[in-house]
């Protein structure tokens, strides 16, 4: 070929490619629809049943890191049915209060 690349290599870097499209078009992931999970943890698509995918790790990974700066899971209630309405409403019902790590005092000694 003139390009420098010899018939051969071109046909194996298209099979290499054909063969790397199958592995990612199998592996690929998919929308999901089950619930699994601790309720304080679950994304609001799981619980809507809506399909999710690997987004709803990036919520449980917020949810976790608000309750090790608060203390406390966000959307935490007395029962399971209000802690799944709270998750599904977040836009309503998830509250920040300011942290203060530090004050002035403890910074300066």
């Amino acid at each position: 070929m003139g390009d420098g690349t010899s018939s051969s290599q071109t046909t194996k870097d298209e099979t290499t490619g054909k063969k790397e499209k199958e592995w990612r078009d199998k592996h690929e992931r998919r929308l999901a629809f089950s619930i699994v999970g601790t309720n304080n943890y679950i994304a609001p698509e799981v619980l809507l049943q809506v399909g999710y995918n690997q987004e709803c790790d990036w919520w449980s990974l917020g949810v976790i890191l608000f309750e090790m700066l608060y203390g406390y899971p966000p959307f935490s209630s007395e029962n399971k049915q209000t802690t799944k309405l709270k998750i599904i409403n977040w836009q309503k019902t998830l509250k920040y209060i300011t942290l203060t790590l530090l004050s002035k005092e403890k910074k300066n000694k």
